[in-house]
């Protein structure tokens, strides 16, 4: 195969990355249906961080869909297990948010902040759930926990990812014909990109033990 350097080569390389990330959205965007979104859509963003980190680790040319048909079918159970959780729990915390609403006084006042507390280290915690869940063997529990430990361990990293959230909401307000195929894909891949910082950082300091 014909190496291309220059303009035509980044041109190349930008395009090929494009057609990656669009094929691996339709991937998630399809098996997300197939399990009528309640039960699909959680295993399929599995299976599309599980791609990524894949191309993240060097492994550009890995099998796109054996890939994440895999990852999708074998955690099936545990990925709804830990998506589920993970959205309840959220739920459950801006429900009780909402009970001091239309409330004065101290005692409600704190009660809201620590609410809102919990809330911004829910969200941290929570943006480091998928690349946990594909990053190492753990039960849906343990999952949770290693996310919330890593977020509090490395709350620079979780607050970029937090930025990214944000930029990432905007550019779908500006542009929302990206959604269908071109957004979550770079999201996971963004998201991976900063968890795989604290991954390779975490593995120094276990090295230097």
């Amino acid at each position: 195969m014909v190496e291309l350097n220059g303009l035509w080569g980044k041109f190349y390389r930008i395009t090929e990355w494009v057609a990656r990330l669009v094929y691996v959205q339709c991937l998630w965007l399809v098996f997300s249906i197939v399990g009528l979104l309640v039960a699909g859509i959680f295993p399929a963003t599995m299976g599309m961080f599980a791609v990524v980190r894949r191309w993240q680790l060097g492994e550009t040319d890995v099998p796109v869909f054996p890939e994440f048909w895999t990852t999708y079918k074998q955690e099936f159970i545990k990925a709804n297990l830990v998506g589920w959780l993970t959205t309840i729990v959220g739920g459950l915390l801006l429900f009780n948010l909402t009970l001091f609403r239309g409330y004065e006084g101290v005692f409600f006042l704190i009660c809201s902040l620590f609410t809102l507390t919990i809330i911004f280290l829910y969200i941290l915690t929570a943006l480091f759930v998928a690349p946990v869940f594909v990053q190492y063997k753990l039960s849906a529990l343990k999952v949770i926990k290693y996310a919330a430990i890593i977020a509090l361990s490395y709350p620079l990293h979780a607050l970029m990812m937090g930025a990214i959230m944000i930029a990432f909401y905007y550019v779908l307000l500006l542009v929302p014909g990206l959604l269908p195929i071109f957004s979550f894909s770079w999201l996971a891949f963004l998201l991976m990109w900063v968890a795989n910082l604290v991954f390779r950082r975490m593995d120094q300091k276990e090295v230097q033990k």
